[in-house]
């Protein structure tokens, strides 16, 4: 099992029904937790990489009536730069 997570900004706010579409799809083999966000304007889903590859889970999310803003990737960390080395 590999698992992963990513969390999808959403086109348009969750409403009741997508929040009934989240129940639905707990069920689904390799799916292991969906979670709104507080805003309502995301949803963090959490899968199988083993049984479901990304296009996949975007797919079902599609399927389901989700419907996903591109995927960004959070930027690198930032390394801090040495500090100079004293002269003397």
């Amino acid at each position: 099992m590999t698992k992963c997570e990513r969390t999808y900004e959403l086109a348009r706010p969750l409403d009741d029904g997508l929040l009934k579409q989240i129940g639905a799809m707990q069920g689904i083999v390799g799916i292991q937790k969906l979670r709104p966000s507080a805003q309502m304007d995301a949803i963090t889903v959490g899968w199988d990489a083993a049984r479901l590859s990304i296009p996949q889970l975007e797919s079902l999310l599609a399927q389901h009536g989700f419907s996903l803003k591109p995927f960004v990737p959070p930027p690198p960390p930032v390394k801090p730069e040495p500090a100079p080395e004293a002269k003397g």
